[in-house]
């Protein structure tokens, strides 16, 4: 009859080995670190202060716990694992052992990046915003299409600015590559490259016809139209009246805008032409003629040959075979 009494011993002997140990009283005075299984950040780095409470510490040794770095902060919207014994050993790195501080965790605490997402619709009205600003067009002139799709982006927690800013020097006409950049409380979180097509429309002066190089311009060879000038290269013309009489530089085909650079004055003197030349001063008109040694067009100074006294002077060319001298 002693024998089921002897196992019934044992078994409660057994019981008590094998139980868990109660948890242990907070130790009066011993300062503690408590974390909960998960925490948020907004820093780029992991710190005590971010994901965890200090407890029974003075204010100077709180401040200092709070410091203590533990790792990286993931990417913002997302998320990573920290061990226990990896918080225990940083702790312990800044000079914080078990005999200093008690650590109060779970064996795994996951910690989220907080973040924010700026949409592919946000970034695009404050690069046109900035278009708007800083062209040199007026609203009713310019269009922008074709701008990058990047994407929404996602940036870390906090106060939010957009800056947007040519890159290199711009014209702001076609094609222009633009730098935008995502700055959280100051700090830039994010630069994305950008680019958007500038279209300007503008009554401008355009061939009726093809023209022909060297052709100089009537009103019957031109018209104003409202066009797109982002492709022209150089200044365009608003008036017939400021192209009639001008020459063109190449050939033109017929809607071409015409350019500074597709017209020049017509030249007004050629080489070996007989010039009428005119020399003044106050109280005298001289007038005499001579060969041109050059072709010129308004404006132009040219050499002119007296074939009188063989002498060579220099002539402002004022209309077709006339010059006037330069003394």
């Amino acid at each position: 009859m002693r024998r089921p009494k002897i196992i019934a011993l044992a078994i409660a002997v057994a019981a008590t080995i094998c139980a868990p140990a109660p948890a242990a009283a907070d130790e009066p005075g011993l300062p503690t670190v408590r974390l909960a299984d998960h925490a948020s950040v907004r820093a780029a780095a992991i710190t005590i202060g971010e994901i965890g409470v200090v407890e029974g510490a003075g204010e100077e040794l709180a401040r200092c716990l709070r410091a203590v770095r533990l790792g990286v902060s993931p990417m913002p919207g997302s998320w990573r694992e920290m061990e226990r014994d990896l918080i225990r050993s940083q702790l312990l790195q800044g000079g914080y052992g078990p005999e200093q501080v008690r650590l109060v965790c779970p064996p795994v605490v996951r910690i989220y990046r907080e973040s924010q997402t700026v949409s592919q619709a946000t970034l695009e009205s404050r690069l046109r915003d900035y278009v708007a600003a800083n062209a040199p067009w007026s609203p009713d002139e310019l269009d922008v299409t074709d701008v990058s799709r990047v994407g929404d982006a996602v940036v870390p927690a906090g106060e939010l600015e957009i800056r947007v800013r040519t890159r290199g020097s711009a014209d702001y006409l076609g094609p222009t590559p633009f730098v935008v950049e995502l700055l959280v409380d100051g700090r830039q979180a994010r630069q994305l490259m950008m680019q958007a097509r500038l279209s300007v429309f503008r009554d401008a002066v355009v061939a009726a016809a093809p023209l022909t190089a060297h052709q100089v311009i009537s009103e019957a060879d031109v018209e104003t139209r409202r066009v797109d000038i982002s492709s022209a290269r150089g200044r365009t013309f608003s008036s017939v009246g400021e192209v009639v009489g001008m020459e063109t530089t190449c050939y033109l085909q017929a809607a071409s805008v015409l350019t500074a650079q597709s017209l020049a004055q017509p030249i007004l003197v050629r080489r070996g032409e007989v010039v009428q030349l005119v020399a003044s001063r106050p109280g005298f008109v001289i007038r005499a003629t001579g060969i041109a040694q050059a072709d010129g067009r308004r404006g132009q100074v040219v050499r002119v040959l007296n074939p009188a006294s063989r002498r060579v002077v220099d002539a402002e060319v004022t209309g077709p075979q006339q010059a006037r001298v330069i003394f």
